[in-house]
């Protein structure tokens, strides 16, 4: 291989790497000799209103907010671990690999409704991960697995459903959730 054609290769690939980068504007810098002030003498009555001493490091971070326990009156925690953990059995599957958005979302309504009206309380729905993206620094989940966390959110879904929970790898791993349906009343 000749090395004229790796060449063009990584500056192709380098051109569009920085396609959108822009120069970063220079800083006005001081004069070398700036005139010096004369520090006034701070009366106390500015000494009292000056700032407090600085509090140690970890008080001045940000806290990073606790992991979100899903707390339901309408669900115990032993049903919500079993359902995290893959335990509670899957009565039915909705695989939604290959449909539009739109068939997806139909689908979904379809599903989970009749399920949910034959007594049925877990189900497996598998969106699917969506498609590895060839650009490295885009954040491109699936079309379906972002919208299905807003479509059990609105109704008709939202009356049906107790939780829901991404599922073990066994069962579909980050592409697919374990829905725990409400019982038929």
């Amino acid at each position: 291989m000749g090395k004229g054609k790796d060449n063009e290769d990584d500056e192709l690939v380098w051109n569009y790497a920085i396609r959108d980068v822009k120069p970063i504007e220079k800083k006005r810098t001081l004069s070398e000799n700036p005139k010096p002030t004369k520090p006034s003498q701070p009366s106390k009555v500015d000494a009292a209103k000056s700032t407090p001493p600085p509090q140690p490091l970890e008080q001045t971070l940000p806290k990073k907010p606790a992991a979100k326990k899903y707390k339901s009156s309408e669900i115990d925690a032993r049903t919500n671990d079993r359902l995290r953990k893959g335990q509670i059995p899957i009565e039915a599957v909705l695989d939604m690999h290959g449909m539009n958005k739109s068939q997806a979302h139909n689908a979904l309504n379809r599903f989970i409704l009749s399920n949910q009206a034959k007594g049925k309380r877990c189900v497996l729905v598998i969106t699917g991960k969506g498609q590895k993206n060839r650009d490295p620094l885009a954040e491109h989940e699936g079309v379906l697995k972002a919208e299905f966390q807003h479509w059990i959110n609105e109704a008709p879904l939202k009356q049906h459903i107790l939780q829901t929970h991404i599922a073990k790898p066994k069962d579909g791993g980050s592409g697919a959730y374990y829905v725990l349906l409400r019982r038929k009343r």
